[in-house]
């Protein structure tokens, strides 16, 4: 007969502490996202004018809805626009619903979601390489490098000699 410590091994411990996915992930997106329906249909059938953001607008009966997830647009079929009559608004928001409860929709959730389901921060801004150089340079020579110490630097992180050039012509150094 086995004894209790042949079914017992201490080498399982760093599986058992594993952080693996959140199973329960794609259920949580279902249901921050069918909220974010609820809200854009109680703004719709509201008879008072309703405030703060909305995925819709409403004009000669037709309703443009356009879903957001986290701050990303949410493609719809490819469409990150769609146009329904306003009279089916509703019936096209129970539709959706049921998609995304049957999980149809995980994968387009999933994208505006992240890899940890955070939102992108608001008015992030983003830079082509050349400006990074740019605002690096500028910092050099705030700090009180000269061009050339500045051209060394950037040369021995392996900056080309045309993006060196551009940023160190961009503004001369003030003295």
């Amino acid at each position: 007969m086995a004894s209790w410590k042949d079914f017992s091994d201490a080498k399982l411990k760093k599986e058992f502490e594993k952080k693996g996915p959140d199973p329960r992930a794609a259920e949580k997106l279902r249901s921050r996202f069918t909220k974010s329906l609820d809200t854009a249909l109680g703004q719709f059938l509201a008879t008072e004018p309703t405030k703060g953001r909305k995925m819709w607008k409403a004009q000669n009966n037709v309703v443009e809805f356009s879903p957001v997830f986290n701050g990303s647009p949410v493609s719809l079929d490819g469409e990150t626009t769609l146009y329904i009559p306003s009279e089916r608004f509703s019936d096209f928001v129970g539709a959706l619903k049921q998609s995304v409860a049957a999980g149809e929709l995980d994968a387009v959730l999933e994208g505006p979601a992240g890899i940890k389901g955070t939102a992108k921060s608001a008015g992030a801004r983003t830079f082509s390489d050349q400006s990074r150089l740019n605002i690096r340079v500028g910092g050099f020579r705030r700090g009180g490098m000269d061009d050339a110490a500045i051209k060394a630097k950037l040369k021995g992180e392996g900056v080309s000699d045309a993006a060196i050039k551009a940023a160190l012509d961009r503004k001369p150094a003030s003295k």
